[in-house]
C-alpha cells in the first residue's frame, strides 16, 4: 500500500509541473535571437542533427549549415 500510495504522489507532482511558461519562455528567446540576427546562438539553440525549414524555404541541415544561412 505504501508503494502504491508514493506512485500516486509522485503522479500528481509531475503532472502539476507547469511546461507552458517554459516553452514560452524558449519560444521568447528564440524571437529575440531572431530579430537581433545572432546567427551563432539562434544555431546552437538547434540539436546538432536540427533542421530549419519554412515554406518558400530549403532545408538548413545541422548547426553549421544553420550558422551559415
Amino acid at each position: 500500500m505504501k508503494y502504491y500510495s508514493f506512485l500516486i504522489i509522485v503522479l500528481l507532482l509531475s503532472a502539476c509541473v507547469d511546461r507552458k511558461t517554459e516553452i514560452e519562455s524558449a519560444m521568447r528567446q528564440y524571437d529575440h535571437l531572431t530579430f537581433r540576427m545572432n546567427g551563432d546562438s539562434l544555431a546552437d539553440t538547434y540539436t546538432t542533427n536540427g533542421v530549419l525549414g519554412g515554406k518558400g524555404m530549403g532545408k538548413y541541415i545541422s548547426r553549421d549549415s544553420i550558422r551559415k544561412f
